[in-house]
């Protein structure tokens, strides 16, 4: 097939930009001839680049016109599919990578305590021209005739494209993100243990606990802090990773009496090295399509512990190779979950169960289900013409 995908950059640095370059890098592997629509690429062997201008006037600009220019690609009858991943109006494919932009602009405000600032914060968004256009271009993406089929990341992804878009279950398919388990295992371990251990003062007696994220107000570290402080043991401790503002958590801790049980390691560039280093991953967020550190972290052997507006609870049963929560604000309910993983056998044995779901979750696996999508849709076209 020839597969034109359309995002604004193409590179290693950020989610999506690189799902799109380890999924063109499969495509090609797979006999396919990729084509990246876009305005700024990394050079990557194989991949046809083609250029799309963008007026750089400022973020909404450079956003519509964006939009504008590859309006029509989907209609190049060169191609067999045309795949989009954000601020693009047609196309065969649409992946909803990062979730649904209007449920985000009032759902991620959970992470403001005071009513008062939330109806001002969710007011300012509205009054944002980016915001606005955000959600113009997002009303016209999901409007009948501007896609063949939608994919979105999580069932809580679909329903919330289903409320808010009107559009049918039968127009969606769920795909669930996948992990590189070649990266993310459990082969260095010991080796990775030692040396994250050695290099925070942490005791290999400690039970360690990873969180990971570059937004820690809105995946809920606050809360999980306040849930440490509920537990009365020593070896407890917190592995905090990422490069956000840790001065507000680092006072909150100490103010908590926990200073010396979190520590902050700032970025983590090789991930998975801190992955193999704890003994469990703890991402109470409170607004997430599907959190990968999730799977990512259950791929290096960690039972995780999670809320139910992860689109990763999808595939954790809880209790069994994970566990839920139903308010991830409610550190009282935290602190239990992590109260049920100090036992060395339960803990170890759901990191086991939580490793083994994860290889059902392998990038190998997802670039199939999409490959089929693809062959699916590329059939119809051709019925069609």
């Amino acid at each position: 097939m020839k597969i034109a995908l359309i995002h604004k950059t193409f590179s290693l640095y950020g989610g999506t930009e690189r799902y799109i370059t380890n999924l063109s890098k499969a495509l090609i592997e797979g006999g396919h001839e990729v084509h990246i629509f876009a305005n700024k690429w990394e050079y990557a062997a194989g991949v046809h680049f083609h250029k799309v201008p963008m007026l750089k006037l400022g973020k909404t600009a450079k956003m519509l016109s964006f939009a504008w220019f590859t309006r029509n690609v989907v209609q190049d009858k060169r191609f067999d599919i045309v795949q989009g991943f954000g601020k693009t109006v047609r196309q065969d494919i649409f992946r909803t990578g990062g979730g649904v932009h209007r449920a985000w602009m009032k759902e991620s405000l959970v992470a403001i305590r005071s009513p008062f600032v939330r109806k001002i914060k969710y007011l300012t968004r509205l009054l944002s021209p980016a915001q606005w256009l955000t959600l113009y271009i997002e009303g016209r993406t999901f409007r009948e005739g501007n896609y063949r089929r939608i994919i979105a990341v999580s069932e809580r992804v679909k329903r919330q494209i289903m409320e808010y878009y009107h559009v049918s279950s039968e127009a969606i398919t769920v795909i669930h993100n996948g992990v590189d388990l070649s990266i993310f295992n459990t082969d260095d371990r010991k080796e990775a243990r030692d040396k994250i251990r050695e290099r925070f003062g942490i005791g290999d007696e400690d039970i360690l606990l990873i969180f990971a994220s570059t937004n820690f107000h809105l995946k809920g570290l606050e809360y999980l802090i306040r849930g440490m402080a509920r537990i009365d043991r020593t070896l407890l401790k917190l592995l905090v990773v990422g490069g956000d503002d840790k001065g507000p958590y680092e006072k909150l801790a100490g103010s908590l009496g926990i200073g010396d049980r979190v520590v902050f390691a700032g970025k983590g560039k090789d991930m998975e090295v801190f992955y193999q280093a704890g003994d469990a991953f703890a991402y109470p967020t409170l607004y997430d399509p599907f959190a990968n550190v999730c799977l990512e972290a259950m791929a290096c052997g960690l039972p995780v512990i999670t809320s139910r507006v992860n689109g990763v609870s999808d595939i954790i049963t809880d209790g069994v190779d994970g566990l839920l929560l139903n308010d991830p604000s409610d550190d009282l309910e935290i602190a239990d979950k992590i109260k049920s993983l100090l036992e060395d056998g339960k803990r170890v044995e759901m990191g086991k169960r939580a490793q083994n779901l994860s290889q059902r979750y392998g990038m190998e696996r997802h670039i199939e289900k999409v490959i089929a999508l693809y062959e699916e849709i590329s059939s119809k076209k051709r019925g069609n013409s």
